[in-house]
């Protein structure tokens, strides 16, 4: 059963495979893999991630990704 911390571990190790990871690409792939219940809509429409799953993700990345904010995206730190 999936569970925020699952997830957030499952998106490391995709960054790690791709380098770089959208998070509107991982919102859909979230929803699709895990369920819609660990993505939301926000105000502008776009799918986005859970802050349940955004929060373990940051506890799991906190010395390791960068976020790249115009890109809506992560990287691994060099």
């Amino acid at each position: 059963m999936a569970t925020p911390k699952t997830i957030a571990e499952w998106m490391l190790e995709e960054l790690k495979r791709e380098t770089i990871l959208s998070q509107e690409v991982v919102a859909h792939e979230v929803s699709l893999l895990f369920g819609e219940e660990f993505t939301r809509t926000n105000a502008k429409g776009q799918l986005v991630l859970d802050e349940r799953v955004l929060c373990e993700f940051r506890k799991l990345t906190e010395n390791m990704v960068i976020s790249i904010g115009g890109e809506r995206a992560w990287r691994l730190k060099r």
